[in-house]
């Protein structure tokens, strides 16, 4: 097992079967996730039951209430762009579940089928970004808070550009209430 730090966020590890791995690589793969912020598995073929077990060495799932989901598996969200879609989810700037009091530890996104073109998934470091501030910038952010919010984008409808239909699950609607307040003190997140 070793990896390769990827240049602007992340690392990609390799020698590890994701469908079996041992605790010892688990603790391995919690530990770069921790030192780089995305871990990625290049050719790896999961089943969803091997991705959720997988998933669940790491972490509590947090179930996404807004998107649909595997029939039998409620815990695996499906974030998919069809041919004739002319919007997809996540298609802008966008952190996942900040707007939970305590936010999931990351996203495991599985790519079961990729365009020719396009699709990408791009991160960012925002632990990086911030670094790369100037001082005074970084000294104007202490004390500072954010409001992190569900209501913009769970709590109304979305339509699809071109198809019409709605883009997030309408019956969770009513879910999405939640605003959290995160904080900027002296480099710290609370």
């Amino acid at each position: 097992m070793n990896g390769a730090i990827t240049r602007n966020c992340g690392i990609e590890v390799f020698g590890i079967n994701l469908a079996s791995p041992t605790e010892e690589k688990i603790t391995y793969v919690k530990q770069a996730l921790s030192n780089h912020g995305c871990v990625y598995f290049r050719d790896t073929v999961l089943t969803p039951e091997e991705h959720l077990s997988f998933a669940q060495n790491l972490a509590p799932i947090n179930i996404n209430r807004y998107f649909p989901h595997l029939p039998r598996l409620p815990a695996i969200a499906l974030v998919e762009k069809k041919k004739e879609q002319g919007s997809s989810i996540g298609e802008r700037f966008h952190a996942d579940h900040t707007y939970d009091m305590a936010p999931a530890l990351g996203s495991m996104l599985v790519a079961r089928e990729l365009p020719e073109k396009g699709g990408d998934t791009v991160f960012v470091d925002m632990q990086k970004a911030y670094a790369s501030l100037p001082d005074d910038i970084k000294q104007r952010l202490v004390g500072l808070r954010a409001v992190h919010s569900s209501r913009h984008i769970f709590g109304r409808k979305h339509k699809d550009s071109k198809t019409g239909k709605h883009m997030y699950n309408e019956n969770t609607m009513h879910l999405a209430t939640q605003d959290t307040i995160h904080c900027h003190w002296s480099g710290s997140r609370i």
